[in-house]
């Protein structure tokens, strides 16, 4: 039969290991609901990516039309005052102006780029959260089993103590 200290003893070993576990599988479950958001992030982000070339695809599309309907008013104008419109200064006028809607057109699709690029990077900084919560479950759950570890044979170590006497 053992003494009632023995009996303390042995009883705030079970209650620690029981906390240790229960504080790593806490910090766990913390570490998995952390890297589950960063996913759906990474999701967020990566059709905010997509989103964001599908309307720079648009606007230039637009700003496209824009210059031919742009270019068809020139030439109209043009032949209304009785210019010939594909020869010389006129042409060169229309020339130009076709030059500056496709300027306009690329500059619409590099900015729709960027920005794309911006939410692909936010992706891949979620995607490494992701990761970085996945490992920290993964310590927190080694952690928790060495520490429990630790405190039975600490407890063991002191129980035995006491009936070597």
């Amino acid at each position: 039969m053992c003494d009632l200290a023995t009996a303390i003893t042995v009883i705030g070993g079970i209650v620690s290991i029981a906390g240790q576990i229960s504080e790593g599988k806490a910090r766990d479950r913390e570490a998995a609901f952390n890297a589950q958001v960063a996913r759906n992030n990474q999701i967020i982000a990566d059709r905010a990516a997509v989103d964001a070339r599908l309307r720079g695809e648009a606007a230039a599309a637009r700003q496209g039309e824009k210059t031919r309907q742009f270019k068809a008013r020139q030439r109209t104008a043009l032949a209304a005052g009785g210019v010939v419109v594909d020869e010389f200064s006129a042409l060169d006028l229309i020339t130009d102006t076709s030059a500056i809607g496709r300027e306009e057109e690329s500059i619409i699709r590099r900015n729709a780029e960027r920005e794309a690029l911006g939410f692909t990077t936010r992706g891949l900084n979620f995607a490494s959260s992701t990761e970085l919560a996945d490992l920290r479950g993964q310590a927190a759950r080694r952690e928790a089993g060495f520490g429990a570890f630790g405190t039975l044979l600490t407890t063991a170590g002191t129980v035995s103590r006491r009936f070597r006497v």
